[in-house]
């Protein structure tokens, strides 16, 4: 496909209700069968290529400044491109296949997707998956959002090329989410998001550690007592240049140690151009999205670093780890509570820490929200893949796995590193 294809779809005059038998159509649509009902001058896109997807750059970042909450970060343009830029060049088993909803001209709808192949398995997925933590579409509020989606999800069930359809991370607060729970099956783990709101404290970090039981206003100060009698203890944000970079490979190099001291794996963090993606991710003061970089140091060395991404004055902590040489400071908390403090004081609405909802999440939050993963089959073999593996096995073998004694997880994940490294080698 190329970019901007218009597909060659009936264009219908709005009406004021649904049809009934839409439902029916959602799940039998095919490119000979009944057609999306859109406005009158609208028509539904597909755009399949990094020239097609930077082509858009304009309207979707105006789009996300129309009809982007502060979750929407995933479906920014910053992120999608500075993700395809980096994965996509040369990578021939995964697809672009924006999904665009044009009424009059104008971008109203647009659904970040792509197809990725694994082995017979042709999955359509969230654009950036398993990066993106949280799923859903951008649609202009000015249109009818039900109508729109479900000609969009008409267009998805028709694509004959995707076995399935996993679209995780959906907030219960998404655009998708009532489509979705509609006509997917949700998987067996579902979990919590988890945030601060920070607009109770006026914009004064004072009021949020007011606001604290004073045993926790306590720890705060001993904590930051300890680590200003260990050095010169600092915090800062940055957000581009050379000292951003440093910090995204210092943390990413944390991460990496962490996950294999606790014998974990992690898709994201252990690719080897993660750190490349998120600094590209880098932004200056005046960017609509970006990435920002969270760091408290001693004596000039990094001792704990959070990688967070900004946007509608919402603050998401995407990926926090810290020096275990300095364990006893507890230098995360510093980090959090740093973090949280500075955000207030610069207008940001919302701390959040996202999925899942591990347990050291919860005492700096506020809000919950539940996040679901969807499942969809177009095929018999997609049928296996999604309703069978994608929505009990996975998330059971998930489950055990990190149920299991940590040394034999260490040893798992020993001895898949020296398997791998060994095909590697013969491969050569």
């Amino acid at each position: 496909m190329s970019e901007g294809r218009t597909l060659s779809w009936q264009i219908l005059d709005e009406p004021q209700e649904i049809p009934g038998n839409l439902a029916r159509l959602l799940d039998r649509a095919d490119d000979d069968g009944p057609q999306p009902y859109v406005p009158d001058g609208g028509r539904i896109e597909i755009v399949s290529t990094l020239e097609g997807l930077r082509a858009l750059k304009t309207e979707w970042e105006s789009l996300e400044r129309t009809a982007g909450a502060g979750h929407h970060f995933f479906q920014t343009y910053a992120w999608n491109a500075a993700w395809a830029n980096v994965y996509l060049s040369g990578n021939s088993s995964t697809m672009l296949r924006i999904l665009t909803g044009r009424q009059g001209g104008k971008l109203v709808m647009l659904w970040p997707l792509m197809v990725t192949s694994h082995g017979p398995f042709r999955t359509l997925r969230w654009l950036t998956d398993p990066f993106g933590q949280y799923g859903d579409a951008l649609v202009d509020p000015a249109v009818n959002a039900r109508l729109w989606l479900q000609s969009g999800w008409i267009a998805i069930r028709s694509w004959r090329d995707v076995n399935g359809i996993s679209l995780r991370h959906v907030r219960a607060d998404a655009n998708v989410y009532s489509l979705l729970s509609d006509r997917c099956e949700s998987t067996s783990d579902a979990t919590t998001g988890h945030s601060l709101d920070l607009r109770a404290f006026g914009g004064n970090p004072e009021s949020y550690l007011a606001s604290l039981e004073r045993s926790k206003r306590s720890r705060i100060r001993k904590r930051l007592k300890a680590a200003s009698k260990r050095g010169d203890f600092r915090f800062e944000i940055v957000s581009d240049g050379p000292e951003y970079a440093a910090a995204v490979r210092r943390v990413v190099s944390l991460k990496r140690q962490w996950l294999r001291d606790k014998g974990l794996v992690s898709p994201v963090v252990s690719d080897p151009k993660f750190a490349e993606f998120m600094i590209a991710l880098g932004c200056g003061p005046q960017a609509q999205a970006g990435a920002a970089a969270s760091i408290v140091s001693i004596d000039g060395a990094a001792v704990a670093i959070e990688l967070g991404l900004r946007f509608n004055r919402h603050h998401l902590n995407y990926m926090l780890s810290f020096d275990p040489a300095y364990a006893n400071l507890s230098p995360s908390k510093i980090e959090i509570e740093r973090t949280i403090s500075t955000c207030i004081g610069d207008g940001f609405e919302r701390y959040d820490l996202m999925a899942p909802a591990d347990e050291y999440k919860l005492p700096w939050t506020d809000t919950a929200i539940d996040v679901h993963n969807f499942v969809a089959a177009n095929t018999l073999v997609g049928h296996l893949h999604t309703s069978i593996y994608l929505k009990h096995l996975r998330p059971l073998i998930k489950r055990v796995y990190r149920q299991t004694d940590g040394e034999l997880r260490r040893r798992v994940v020993a001895s898949a590193r020296s398997i791998a490294a060994q095909t590697r080698a013969a491969a050569f």
